[in-house]
């Protein structure tokens, strides 16, 4: 388990992760780009921010699955085509 100190929306978070630090403080600094875009167009708090990019990367993450099953589909349609040919 590592151990590794972030800075999200300005404050800073020691988190615990299985994964490679690299990889851990990609995701942190992408929730604190999120955050710091909503904040860049309004005047709402950090919190309301960070709940205003919480929607939009579940937003993002919901797309991203939706067009991940429809190549899933296709692949497999293809699959279907090449062995009935």
């Amino acid at each position: 388990m590592n151990t590794i100190t972030v800075t999200i929306g300005g404050r800073e978070y020691t988190l615990s992760s299985s994964g490679n630090e690299e990889w851990t403080r990609r995701i942190a600094a992408y929730v604190d780009q999120k955050i710091g875009e909503v904040s860049l167009h309004t005047s709402m708090s950090t919190e309301i921010a960070a709940v205003v990019a919480s929607l939009s990367i579940t937003e993002e993450l919901f797309e991203a699955q939706k067009v991940n099953q429809e190549l899933r589909n296709r692949l497999y349609t293809l699959q279907q085509e090449k062995e009935h040919a």
